[in-house]
C-alpha cells in the first residue's frame, strides 16, 4: 500500500534521529543548529522551487482547503470549550487550543505525502499549506496571548516573517509570473531542498528522544484525540459531503491527521504557555500518529 510504503521511511529517520541521541551524537546543541538551518534555509529552498515549477490550476483545490479551514477552526473551538469547562489557567488554555490546531505539516506532512503519492501530491500539500499553516499560527497565537504577561505582538511578527510562509509565497510568485531560474540557481536550491525533509525528520526523533513524556494527563489525552481522530474525521466527513477524491482528498485528510508540530513548545514558551504540557502534546501526538496514519490513509485509497 502507497501510504503504508511512505509512512514506515518516514518513522525510520525519525527513529534513526532518537537513536543518534541515545547514543550521543546529536547533542542539544547539534539538534538546535540542524533545525535552524533546515527551517531557514533548507524548507525554503524546497518550497521555492517546488511551487515555483507547479501548475497552480492543478495543485489548487479551493474546496479541500476549505475542509482543512474548517476541520482545523472546530478543532480549535473544541479544545477551547474543554479548557474553559475545566477552568484551566490562561498559560495551559492556550497550549491545549494550540495543540489541537497548529499541525507538523512540513516535517511530518509533506514527507508522508511526497512518499505516498508523489511531486505532484506535494505541490497540492504546499500550495495548501500556503493558506493553513497562517491560519493555524494565528489560532495558536490568539489562543496564547491570554497567558500571563505577554502581548502577543512578537509571535504575531514571526508569523508574517515565518521562513515556510516566505517560501511558500515567493514560489508561488515564481509559478504565477513563469520565471525559470537561472540553472546555477535551480541546482542550488535542488541541492539546499534535498536535505529539508530527512534532516528535519532525524531532527524531530533526537528532538523526541531528548525529552521524556511525563504521565499522560487528561489535558494530553483530549489534545491527542482532537488532533489525530476528532480532525480527520470530520475532514472525511465534509469530504465525503462534497465528493472531493483522489489525490486532494489524500492531500487533506493525511494533512489534517499530522501531529502537533513541534515548533509548539517554542512558541509556548515565547508567550508564557505551559512548557511541560507543550513538550508532553508534541510527543503523544508524534507517538500516536503512526497508527492513525495508517488508519486514515487506508480509508483515503
Amino acid at each position: 500500500m502507497a501510504v503504508l510504503s511512505g509512512i514506515i521511511p518516514v518513522f525510520l529517520l525519525i527513529g534513526l534521529g532518537a537513536l543518534a541521541r541515545r547514543l550521543g551524537w546529536a547533542n542539544e546543541i547539534f539538534v538546535r543548529d540542524l533545525n535552524r538551518i533546515i527551517y531557514w534555509f533548507a524548507i525554503p529552498a524546497l518550497l521555492l522551487q517546488l511551487l515555483g515549477k507547479a501548475q497552480l490550476d492543478t495543485a489548487f483545490s479551493g474546496q479541500m482547503i476549505a475542509v482543512c479551514l474548517a476541520a482545523t477552526g472546530a478543532a480549535g473551538a473544541a479544545g477551547l470549550a474543554y479548557a474553559v469547562l475545566r477552568r484551566e489557567p490562561a498559560a495551559r488554555l492556550g497550549v491545549i487550543v494550540q495543540a489541537t490546531v497548529r499541525g507538523n505539516l512540513v516535517y511530518m506532512g509533506f514527507p508522508v505525502i511526497y512518499a505516498a503519492a508523489g511531486e505532484e501530491a506535494l505541490a497540492v500539500a504546499a500550495v495548501t499549506a500556503a493558506i493553513l499553516i497562517p491560519f493555524q499560527n494565528i489560532l495558536a497565537v490568539a489562543a496564547l496571548v491570554g497567558a500571563e504577561g505577554h502581548s502577543g505582538f512578537s509571535a504575531f511578527k514571526a508569523i508574517i516573517l515565518n521562513p515556510v510562509v516566505l517560501g511558500v509565497a515567493g514560489g508561488l510568485l515564481s509559478s504565477l509570473m513563469a520565471w525559470e531560474p537561472w540553472v546555477w540557481l535551480d541546482s542550488f536550491l535542488h541541492l539546499l531542498g534535498n536535505i529539508a525533509m530527512p534532516g528535519a525528520l532525524l531532527a524531530l526523533g533526537a528532538q523526541m528522544g531528548a525529552r521524556t513524556l511525563r504521565e499522560s494527563t487528561e489535558a494530553v489525552a483530549v489534545s491527542t484525540f482532537l488532533k489525530l481522530a476528532a480532525v480527520p474525521a470530520l475532514g472525511i466527513v465534509l469530504m465525503h459531503f462534497l465528493q472531493i477524491d483522489g489525490t486532494p482528498r489524500l492531500v487533506g485528510i493525511l494533512l489534517l491527521a499530522t501531529p502537533t508540530a513541534v515548533a509548539s513548545t517554542a512558541v509556548a514558551q515565547e508567550m508564557g504557555g505551559d512548557l511541560d504540557l507543550a513538550g508532553a502534546c508534541v510527543m503523544a501526538t508524534s507517538l500516536a500518529s503512526f497508527p492513525t496514519y495508517l488508519i486514515w490513509g487506508m480509508m483515503c485509497q
